[in-house]
């Protein structure tokens, strides 16, 4: 406990290992998050909640495998991690308040394009 206590007051390491615990405590959310909604909100059933894991892989194989790259060219790998480290939270946040399905997907792809 005592070596934790010390890491987490050294100003680099205690940051980086709060964020990551944030970090993969949200990521963690996402399996149970996403059906649960899906239920609620829209009555999916077993054939639609696999559908919307099926989408959030294509998202992400599009935007990995095509966008990625030449937006960070462009824009910078830094500009990328806060802009979509922004819109995974804004995603994930809006996503229990609207129950639209139109919505639920471009949320979606808001969290799709940061899950890896």
């Amino acid at each position: 406990m005592r070596r934790l206590t010390d890491a987490l007051t050294k100003p680099l390491i205690g940051s980086v290992l709060a964020i990551s615990f944030v970090t993969f405590l949200v990521f963690s959310t996402i399996p149970v998050l996403i059906p649960l909604l899906g239920i609620s909100f829209f009555n999916f059933g077993s054939v639609e909640t696999p559908l919307v894991y099926i989408y959030v892989g294509v998202i992400q194989i599009v935007l990995q495998g095509l966008l990625i790259g030449r937006l960070a060219e462009k824009l910078g790998e830094e500009k990328l991690m806060v802009f979509g480290s922004l819109l995974f939270m804004m995603g994930l946040f809006l996503m229990p308040l609207i129950s639209n399905i139109m919505v639920f997907l471009i949320l979606l792809t808001m969290i799709g394009q940061v899950a890896e």
